[in-house]
């Protein structure tokens, strides 16, 4: 298998050009047109050939000098490389209840942090669980387990913006899109940022959930949360208190 690597300090610069602008009286947000992408610079990469692990990797978590696989389909579910040479190390983490097992993962909630660790939610015991990443082993950290207790059961997209602060889809009701919530304060504060309403111009047959089908990504303060969607050419821009900021 090969494997591009994109990283060592290269970067893409991509400026929104030739755009026009909208405000919306009602909401207080900025509507924000593009037309056309300005391509500033080019990517450059470097092809490398790696043994023959990836069955169908589900994620990839980069986390200091570590690159990870995760493969929901493998018995080892987390293959680990060393960077920047992208040398194979080991396959590590197993499914199971024991207290260094990995089970329910939510894919989607696969997070890089800094000191060779990284983080997932256990959707079975609504719990967020930190691993430590070494030379030879993962193991979670018992220390800083956070337990949730909500009563729905969050899926695609368990997401962390600060310390207490987490989002996530609603899976259980089609009257709100994310639930927002500070895990230090009881659950009546919990915010529900509602849908927007584009199925009205181009109407799919299913639930809202798969209408609005997309990718989240947190801005690394937390201070903002960006949703990329499938169906529609269209991003919104939320900040840490649900409050929407830019579409």
């Amino acid at each position: 298998m090969w494997y591009n690597k994109t990283w060592q300090g290269l970067s893409i610069l991509i400026i929104f050009s030739l755009y026009t602008c909208t405000y919306d009286k009602n909401s207080n947000t900025e509507t924000v047109i593009i037309d056309k992408f300005n391509i500033e610079s080019n990517l450059d990469f470097e092809t490398i050939e790696i043994p023959p692990l990836a069955l169908s990797p589900s994620n990839i978590i980069i986390s200091d000098d570590k690159l990870l696989l995760y493969q929901m389909k493998k018995d080892t579910l987390f293959d680990v490389f060393r960077l920047p040479e992208c040398t194979y190390l080991y396959s590590d983490g197993f499914r199971g209840q024991g207290p260094n097992d990995f089970d329910n993962i939510d894919t989607r909630s696969l997070l890089s942090t800094s000191n060779s660790r990284f983080s997932f939610f256990d959707m079975g015991k609504s719990m967020l669980k930190e691993v430590v990443i070494t030379n030879n082993h993962l193991s979670i950290n018992d220390k800083t387990k956070q337990y949730f207790d909500i009563a729905d059961r969050p899926v695609n997209g368990f997401k962390q913006l600060n310390d207490s602060s987490f989002f996530y889809w609603n899976t259980s009701s089609e009257d709100t899109e994310y639930i927002l919530f500070n895990n230090h304060i009881p659950s009546k504060t919990y915010k529900a940022i509602s849908y927007p309403d584009w199925e009205k111009n181009q109407f799919i047959e299913q639930n809202k959930i798969f209408t609005y089908m997309k990718n989240d990504v947190v801005k690394s303060d937390g201070t903002l949360f960006a949703s990329f969607y499938a169906y529609f050419k269209r991003i919104r821009i939320h900040d840490s208190f649900g409050n929407l900021k830019k579409k």
